[in-house]
Order: structure tokens, then C-alpha cells, then sequence
């Protein structure tokens, strides 16, 4: 899926890409911007993903490894989850805690995302919440034999027992690690581009090991 992103075109020869200018009366110049939200991307699922923040001027790029739908109630969206990472409450930005003392707008956002079924509470069952907090964990692992560095690396400091072991090994089946592995294959032809300055950004979603036919 795609999700393009217009931006505001700068006033004159001074001004920064994307930015609106202020006069001298403290009062931004006129503009307009845009951008598309696919419909998948507000539905309640179990997810994983990893966001891509590209540098503007630089063009470095910086990865960051998460999941929607966890041990606490309720589950967001994946794109209300990466409105969240560009916010002002330090609880749920951690793309914007993660990139200080740079901040968003200096940097450009693709989202790759794999869902693991719809949401349902602890209340109702722990399956999805277990296959979920699995996923991140074999994702972030992924990533980084992919990729070398992200910004949020998992410690994996805890100890674990034996049947605490076997049960994660459990959830990890074929079907849910190749569904990661399309995932970060996707990531990865999407860095072997040259960045763009065009403006536009793409939502990607690998396919559902759930879904009809996996």
C-alpha cells in the first residue's frame, strides 16, 4: 500500500523543504499539505513493524523495531501507533525520544508493517498477546543481523526457564518467521534505493500468516 505524502513547498530560496515561513508579524506563510491513510492501516490487529527514519538533508537513515497489541488492555492501530512515536508525551514517542537531540521534522518516515490477526484482550485470550510479544522479540533480532544497528535493541538480560524457553520456541513457527523474514526483506530492497526527496512515502504490509491460504 501506498501512502503519499505532499508537502508543503517552501516560499522562497530560504526556506527549509516542508517547512512553512514565518513573516514578521510571527504569522506562517500559506500552505497546504497532504497526505493518503490506507484503510488496513486503522484496523485493530496484532502487529509488527519496523519505521524507517530517513534524514532530510543527511539522508541517514535510523530503524526502529515495534509491535501494536501488548500485556496492557487495548491495542492501537498501526498508524494511530506511529502517530504516537512523533508525539509530545515521552511515554509513547519513541521514535521522537529515540532520534533528540534531532527532532521529526528533519527526518522523512516509511512504516513496513506484518499483522498477526485481529485484536482481542487478555480478558479473552492470551494467544495473539503471546505470538506478539514473540514476534517483536524474533523481529528485533532480524533487524539487527539485517540491518547492524536500530535504535532500540533488545537487552536480553532476563533468565528464562526451560519451559518458559520451549514455549517461545513454540509460537516462533515457519510461517510466523518467514512472514518476518518477507517483512524485512521489504525493508531491505526499500534501503537499497537511493533516498528520495520527492516527498512521497510508502505504507508497506507484508502479508497475514493468518489470512486465507498461509
Amino acid at each position: 500500500m501506498r501512502a503519499e505524502v505532499v508537502q508543503k513547498q517552501p516560499r522562497s530560496g530560504n526556506d527549509r523543504v516542508g517547512e512553512a515561513r514565518t513573516n514578521v508579524s510571527g504569522e506562517a506563510g500559506m500552505s497546504v499539505g497532504h497526505f493518503h491513510i490506507p484503510g488496513d492501516a486503522t484496523r485493530r490487529e496484532f502487529a509488527v513493524y519496523i519505521m524507517v527514519a530517513t534524514h532530510r538533508i543527511t539522508r541517514g537513515r535510523k530503524l526502529y523495531v515495534g509491535k501494536t497489541g501488548d500485556n496492557r488492555d487495548g491495542c492501537n492501530p498501526v498508524i494511530s501507533r506511529a502517530g504516537n512515536h512523533l508525539s509530545f508525551n515521552p511515554i509513547h514517542s519513541q521514535m521522537r525520544n529515540c532520534l533528540l537531540p534531532d527532532s521529526p521534522h528533519d527526518y522523512d518516515f516509511d512504516y513496513f508493517y506484518t499483522t498477526f490477526g485481529t485484536y482481542l484482550g487478555s480478558g479473552e485470550s492470551r494467544d495473539g498477546i503471546d505470538v506478539i510479544n514473540e514476534m517483536e522479540r524474533q523481529l528485533n533480532v532480524l533487524a539487527r543481523q539485517a540491518f547492524g544497528t536500530i535504535l532500540n535493541p533488545l537487552k536480553g538480560t532476563g533468565w528464562l526457564t526451560q519451559t518458559k524457553r520451549t514455549q517461545r520456541a513454540s509460537l516462533a513457527t515457519q510461517v510466523r518467521l518467514e512472514q518476518l523474514a518477507e517483512l524485512v526483506r521489504a525493508v531491505k530492497a526499500f534501503l537499497a534505493v537511493e533516498p528520495s526527496v520527492t516527498g512521497q512515502s510508502e505504507v508497506h504490509r507484508a502479508p497475514d500468516a493468518n489470512a486465507p491460504g498461509r
